[in-house]
C-alpha cells in the first residue's frame, strides 16, 4: 500500500502504510503523462488551473512567516506530497539526552550516537528550568529519495505547514515534523530526518524547535516576533517588522553606536512573576546577537514598528509616531511567526499581544539611511 498525496478537502492523514515504504514505491514508479483529463494532486483536472479549495490552515510559511496557500502538504520540499505516518516508524537510536535551547527545556529520544555529539557540540545541558515544561523531541528515521535535493537553492529556516487543532505538521528542506499536545505548548515532536551530516540535523531541529518556542510563548501569556532588541539602560527596546524591513540594518547600526543587541531576527516577549515583560532572544536565529556576550534577555521597556520607506517619502528625517494600544496589537500580529497565522491559536495570541499593548507604549519609527537611530529615539549614546 502505498502513501496517497493528500486530497485537499480532507482534514487530517488517515494513511497507515508505513513511511520508507510508501515513499519507495512513489519514488521507483515510472512517471505517466498527464492526460487531458487525468487528477493531479491538487485536485485539477489537466490544462486547467488548481482551485482555491484548500482547507483552513494549509500554507507554506517562510523564514518571515508570510504565508500562502498550497494544495499539498510539503510539495516545496517532498518528492511527492503525503501525510505523515501515523506510527513513529524507526528511531535513529537508543540514547536519550536533555539540552537547553534558549527557555526550552529539550528531551530528545531515539537518538543515535553521531547524533548526541553533534547536539553536545551545539547546546548545553539543561536541569529543570523553573515554570516551563519540557519539550520531548522523539527522532525517526525517513528515508533521503523522500526530500527534494535543493542544495542551498532555498532559505534553509522556511517551512510548510499545516495547521490542524490537536496538532501542527512541518515541512522543510532536511525533514518533517508533527508537533503535538498544542494546549500544552507544542510539549511533544515527532520528527522524521533523512541521513545527513551535522549541518542539515542541526538545521532541521532548530527550525522545528524555533515553531515549539512560539507557541510555548503563547502558553505562557506572551508571544514570539520577528523583532530586533537593542538593551538601553539595562532594558530591552524591540523593533518589529517584516522581511526587508531594516531589523538587521538598525541592529548594526545601534550595535556600533555601543548599544548591546539581543537578536536582530526572533525575540520572545514572555511576562514574569513581577509583572515584568522579559525579552529573550531566540538562540541561533539572526545574525547580531547570536554569539555576543551580552545578557540573553532583559526587561522591555518599549515598542517599535517599523515603516521602511515613510520618511523618504514625506522628505522628513526620522519619524515617531505614537501607536493607539488596538492598532498596536494589529500591528504586532503581523509579525508573530508560526503560531500568528494558525487559525486555531489567533485568538490566544491577540488576547496576549492586547495586554502587551496596553502595557507598554509602542510607536511607528521610520528612518532614512542618513538618520542617526540613537539621535531620532533620543537615546544618550551608549
Amino acid at each position: 500500500m502505498t502513501l496517497r498525496p493528500l486530497d485537499p478537502e480532507s482534514s487530517a492523514s488517515t494513511n497507515s502504510a508505513t513511511f520508507a515504504r510508501g515513499v519507495a514505491k512513489l519514488t521507483t514508479a515510472k512517471p505517466k503523462a498527464a492526460s487531458r483529463g487525468a487528477l493531479h494532486p491538487g485536485g485539477a483536472r489537466g490544462g486547467e488551473r488548481a482551485k482555491s479549495r484548500e482547507p483552513a490552515g494549509w500554507c507554506q510559511s517562510g523564514a518571515e512567516g508570510e504565508c500562502t496557500l498550497d494544495h499539498a502538504f510539503g510539495t516545496p520540499y517532498l518528492r511527492v506530497p503525503f501525510a505523515l505516518p501515523d506510527g513513529p516508524g524507526l528511531a535513529w537510536g537508543a540514547r536519550a539526552i536533555r539540552l537547553a535551547f534558549g527557555a526550552l527545556d529539550v528531551h530528545f529520544c531515539g537518538v543515535g550516537p553521531e547524533q548526541v555529539r553533534w547536539l553536545e557540540a551545539r547546546y548545553r545541558p539543561c536541569g529543570p528550568l523553573n515554570g516551563v515544561q519540557p519539550v520531548q523531541v522523539n527522532l525517526h528515521r525517513a528515508p533521503a529519495r523522500a526530500f527534494r535535493d535543493y542544495q542551498e537553492r532555498c532559505p534553509t529556516a522556511s517551512l510548510a505547514v499545516r495547521y490542524e487543532r490537536q496538532q501542527v505538521s512541518l515541512a522543510g528542506l532536511y525533514g518533517i515534523a508533527r508537533l503535538g499536545a498544542l494546549a500544552a505548548g507544542a510539549r511533544i515532536i515527532d520528527a522524521w530526518l533523512p541521513p545527513g551530516g551535522p549541518r542539515r540535523f542541526i538545521l532541521a531541529i532548530e527550525n522545528f524547535l524555533r515553531v515549539a518556542a512560539a507557541y510555548q510563548a503563547v502558553t505562557r501569556g506572551g508571544v514570539m516576533l520577528h523583532a530586533a532588541a537593542a538593551c538601553r539602560e539595562q532594558a530591552a527596546e524591540v523593533f518589529c517588522g517584516h522581511s526587508g524591513s531594516g531589523k538587521t540594518t538598525l541592529a548594526e547600526r545601534l550595535e556600533r553606536a555601543g548599544f548591546a543587541v539581543l537578536s536582530d531576527d526572533l525575540n520572545t516577549l514572555i511576562p514574569d512573576a513581577c509583572g515584568r515583560t522579559l525579552v529573550q532572544r531566540v538562540p541561533y536565529a539572526g545574525l547580531i546577537g547570536r554569539d555576543r556576550p551580552h545578557p540573553a534577555h532583559a526587561p522591555l521597556a518599549g515598542l517599535f514598528r517599523l515603516a521602511p520607506g515613510a520618511a523618504e517619502a514625506n522628505g522628513e528625517g526620522g519619524m515617531l509616531e505614537t501607536l493607539r494600544p488596538a492598532i498596536a496589537a494589529l500591528s504586532l500580529l503581523t509579525c508573530v511567526p508560526f503560531v500568528g497565522g494558525d487559525p486555531f491559536w489567533q485568538d490566544r495570541v491577540l488576547h496576549n499581544l492586547e495586554i502587551l499593548a496596553g502595557n507598554v507604549p509602542m510607536a511607528r519609527l521610520s528612518l532614512r539611511l542618513t538618520d542617526e537611530p540613537a539621535q531620532v529615539l533620543g537615546w544618550q549614546a551608549a
